[in-house]
């Protein structure tokens, strides 16, 4: 199968769920090519070593088409339309995997492939924005839904399958966007066996229990919040912090500042490479994420080491369950959490081993993708025939 990938933001430093897709798919010799804008997202652009131009390159798993855009936020619209449709409809695509039923580039190429007809690739779209972080409120927010509700009145029997990653997505997507519960398909996220791994080589020999973060710095994240909770810990002096993200801004001035003022100890590294953070969360003995989440939990835990996650979304009990960590809402159940994971770390029982082998079998993208290869071959194969 050939599989167009449009993906408005698609940036390369960093791999996410749609590198590791087409990684796995390449493996299958299924061929994804990514269609993106020459527009990176202002949050990236700050951890970003690279910014390619519009254009077209060749990498290991996958191609990439950069056109020039409008806009750089997950609204894009193309600025050549033409160029756009040539590409769709003349690459012989046997899929179009799109991101964010939300999207100006959705609807646009929605109705791109209404217009083309019966000879258009079959449509599929990613969509994790289920959650209360990614919600618009407000007049304001009724209106901008109401435009998609209203588009997607034509557009949606255009739609194969709308993939995502937990049970309350296709209700919340389902009523925000007026789309059947029928075309919705849960595949969770994951996470690339090759790069996160459990090694028992490379875990803490300091006599303190090593918590760690790694990942955006910004204030959604709170980690002056986890600073200044952990700081009130009885075992505060048994513990050291190890916050990995950190650049030159405001914010990270700020907890520099705060760290200084605190009475416990506490280590700030750089934005970290992936073989990097293998060994980081290998190291450390429990991570916590008191703010906004990735698949950087799904990592942590395939390197056997327990997070404890704040619980600013639905749904994230699958994250968590089956001895791999702890939520927590109020600061209270975050210092009790880490006073749990103490007790265990203090007699050497944390379940690292246990942890990792239960995510390799629940969320490594060699088991991931077959469910993708499941949905794309039945439609495929209705296309053939």
């Amino acid at each position: 199968m050939k599989i167009g990938r449009v993906y408005a933001n698609f940036q390369e430093d960093f791999y996410y769920t749609e590198h590791y897709l087409a990684k796995e798919l390449y493996k299958e010799n299924h061929e994804t090519v990514f269609i993106t804008s020459d527009k990176y997202l202002a949050s990236w652009k700050k951890y970003l070593k690279t910014q390619d131009p519009a254009g077209f390159k060749v990498r290991e798993f996958y191609s990439v088409h950069r056109l020039k855009a409008w806009n750089p936020n997950e609204k894009v619209i193309y600025k050549n339309p033409l160029k756009l449709w040539k590409l769709l409809f003349n690459n012989d695509f046997n899929i179009l995997h799109l991101n964010a039923v939300g999207s100006f580039s959705t609807i646009t190429i929605l109705w791109m492939v209404l217009l083309k007809g019966k000879k258009a690739p079959k449509v599929f779209i990613n969509d994790h924005t289920d959650t209360r972080t990614h919600s618009k409120e407000g007049r304001f927010a009724n209106l901008y839904y109401l435009f998609f509700k209203i588009n997607l009145l034509f557009l949606k029997n255009k739609i194969k399958k709308v993939i995502t990653f937990s049970e309350i997505g296709p209700k919340i997507l389902s009523k925000r966007f007026g789309l059947p519960t029928t075309i919705f398909s849960i595949i969770p996220l994951g996470y690339d066996q090759d790069n996160y791994f459990y090694d028992e080589n490379i875990k803490n020999s300091e006599d303190k229990m090593v918590i760690g973060y790694a990942g955006k710095i910004e204030p959604s994240k709170r980690i002056d919040f986890l600073i200044k909770e952990l700081d009130k810990l009885e075992i505060r002096e048994n513990i050291k912090l190890i916050i990995a993200g950190i650049r030159e801004d405001d914010y990270c001035d700020n907890l520099k500042e705060i760290a200084a003022n605190s009475s416990f100890e506490i280590e700030f590294m750089p934005f970290l490479t992936t073989k990097e953070l293998n060994n980081f969360y290998n190291y450390i003995d429990i991570a916590i994420f008191p703010g906004g989440i990735s698949i950087t939990t799904i990592e942590t835990s395939a390197c056997g080491t327990p997070v404890i996650i704040y619980e600013s979304i639905s749904n994230l009990e699958e994250r968590v369950d089956n001895g791999r960590g702890e939520l927590f809402k109020t600061d209270f159940e975050l210092k009790e959490c880490v006073h749990s994971y103490y007790e265990l770390y203090k007699i050497n029982s944390i379940a690292n081993f246990s942890i990792s082998e239960y995510t390799i079998q629940n969320y490594s993208w060699n088991l991931i993708k077959n469910k993708y290869l499941k949905i794309f071959k039945k439609y495929y194969n209705e296309r053939k025939s």
